[in-house]
């Protein structure tokens, strides 16, 4: 949620956004073919990692910093 509009993860990883005193929602259209032929998020960072192009990798510190976050939405 934002201070003008809200974002909605529907089924099948699909983004929408409702603005603000709006009442329809709408798909935002993303590029997401890599997601939907491969695990997402896998492709690209098996290319960044292949290149090596490691600006696009995070850091084991900001790894170790986001373990929480990563504990919190698997329900640990």
């Amino acid at each position: 949620m934002k201070n003008k509009r809200r974002f909605y993860l529907k089924p099948r990883e699909k983004l929408f956004e409702q603005k603000k005193g709006a009442f329809n929602i709408i798909e935002v259209l993303i590029d997401d073919q890599s997601d939907i032929a491969f695990k997402p998020g896998l492709f690209m960072q098996t290319q960044a990692f292949l290149k090596p192009d490691f600006l696009n990798l995070i850091s084991i510190g900001e790894q170790i910093k986001a373990i929480s976050i990563y504990e919190e939405i698997g329900g640990y």
